[in-house]
């Protein structure tokens, strides 16, 4: 399970993983039932014709499930992956976005 920051920014959700080890084209993200699933492989770093004499760098992979709210727009899902970190942005429904209301003299 990758650890995972939550922001609110008002008009979206932003999420960030730490995926350390992994790249584009091995992570994979679904939303099924407003259910939120990110996956992702680590290839090993070394052909199985090495033994390792010390390893602290343990090769896994990532599962991580979040279930979403009704103001989330799953249509709308993106995201991107850079320095071991992916980071997946919510964009809220127009009705769940705060708005500014005009004040007119009367």
């Amino acid at each position: 399970r990758p650890p995972l920051d939550l922001y609110d920014l008002g008009d979206r959700y932003e999420i960030l993983l730490d995926l350390p080890g992994t790249s584009t084209e091995h992570i994979q993200i679904t939303v099924h039932e407003r259910v939120l699933t990110v996956e992702a492989s680590v290839p090993r770093r070394y052909g199985p014709e090495l033994t390792a004499l010390h390893a602290e760098y343990g090769v896994g992979d990532y599962r991580r499930r979040i279930r979403l709210g009704e103001d989330i727009d799953t249509e709308g899902l993106s995201a991107v992956y850079a320095d071991g970190v992916l980071r997946v942005d919510l964009p809220k429904c127009a009705k769940s976005r705060p708005r500014r209301v005009e004040v007119r003299a009367g």
